[in-house]
């Protein structure tokens, strides 16, 4: 989008808390940070160390405060995994009120708690967004009647794929709803060693701990696939230290913010997730060149095609994984067809179209 001309604006974003490892939703919200700074917005980012809905929420002001300054002095007010530009502000809050937003033009959240707070806030702190990220029912133990309130507040709701605005059109009766896909750097996720100079055993996954994740049926599988395919070579990449139960052989990367090269030396990407809002890294092995094996969850239906450019397994089935995967190892022709095709779709979900987007939103709102 061409904005020269266009009021530049005043933008907050407030978190639900300091992301010191890297985190999908967190990753989203700086992306799009970074990149409209670049179009010349004043953008503050707000990390919220209380919520009515955490542990905090008993803690006195003077303890949130402490907290808070702690944090300031060892320098967890920015986010050491991922570089945003100087010129963005990067401020740790007790909590979210008048007394600790600027005054803007737009003021965009994520995750259902912190929507009810910023949709509290005084209308000089701008037009309200809250980007719906994940079916949060699914995803945490919080009652599904508060989630589902928080689709119902009188703010702008903005969605990542078509199945949670589905979901979110049942409670939303304002009607303001949109929908913007999440998107990866093109610029950055490339191919660099051709599909077909990838040796078909090499496999990856992005490890996590959390039980949505469901790494384990991946790592089962794998397990069972060593025995059938002695040079099996499995890389698992992560933010969090290297688990204690992880078959020795398995390359364990923690901490690495490069996962390009990663990516390139491998040939099938695997996800096992039972549940997602709309996952990156799969997108990512597939700009690298992957082809993938993923479960037939709703995010990942929103652009993987069964056959097409991907595999699709039932969830928490170790047999489908280990079957959809022996089936690309031993077919090297379907493999590279699943992962050009993949390549090819991947690149219309570009960063500048999402922000291009957002964007719009923003100036619509604002009759701008």
């Amino acid at each position: 989008m061409n904005n020269i001309g266009q009021v530049k604006l005043k933008i907050n974003m407030v978190l639900p808390y300091f992301g010191s490892r890297a985190g999908g939703g967190l990753k989203v919200m700086y992306e799009y940070a970074k990149r409209l700074s670049a179009r010349g917005h004043d953008i503050t980012i707000y990390s919220s160390v209380r919520t009515n809905y955490r542990q905090e929420y008993n803690k006195s002001d003077f303890t949130l405060k402490r907290k808070c300054l702690i944090k300031s002095i060892k320098g967890r007010q920015r986010p050491k995994w991922f570089s945003l530009p100087k010129d963005i502000i990067c401020k740790i809050i007790p909590y979210v009120s008048d007394t600790y937003i600027r005054n803007a033009d737009v003021c965009i959240s994520t995750w259902w708690a912190i929507a009810y707070h910023i949709s509290g806030l005084s209308l000089s702190k701008g037009v309200k967004f809250n980007l719906i990220q994940a079916y949060e029912t699914i995803m945490t133990s919080e009652s599904e009647n508060d989630v589902h309130d928080s689709y119902k507040l009188p703010i702008n709701h903005i969605v990542i794929s078509s199945y949670l605005e589905k979901i979110v059109s049942c409670y939303a009766k304002n009607g303001r709803i949109s929908y913007i896909p999440n998107a990866i750097d093109l610029d950055i996720y490339k191919l660099i060693i051709p599909i077909e100079n990838r040796i078909p055993q090499t496999l990856i996954l992005r490890y996590s701990s959390s039980k949505y994740k469901a790494c384990k049926y991946a790592i089962e599988a794998f397990i069972h696939l060593k025995e059938k395919y002695a040079d099996l070579d499995v890389i698992l990449f992560s933010s969090e230290k290297k688990p204690d139960n992880l078959p020795r052989w398995m390359k364990y990367i923690y901490g690495s913010s490069d996962t390009v090269p990663l990516y390139n030396k491998s040939a099938i990407y695997v996800s096992s997730s039972i549940t997602e809002g709309w996952p990156l890294p799969p997108m990512e092995a597939m700009a690298c060149g992957c082809a993938c094996v993923c479960t037939n969850i709703p995010s990942h239906l929103s652009y993987m095609i069964d056959g097409e450019n991907a595999l699709l397994v039932e969830p928490e089935s170790v047999d489908d994984l280990i079957t959809r995967i022996s089936y690309l190892i031993d077919n090297s022709h379907k493999r590279i067809e699943l992962a050009k095709h993949s390549n090819l779709l991947i690149k219309q979900y570009d960063w500048e179209c999402s922000v291009d987007k957002l964007e719009s939103l923003f100036y619509k709102s604002l009759n701008k």
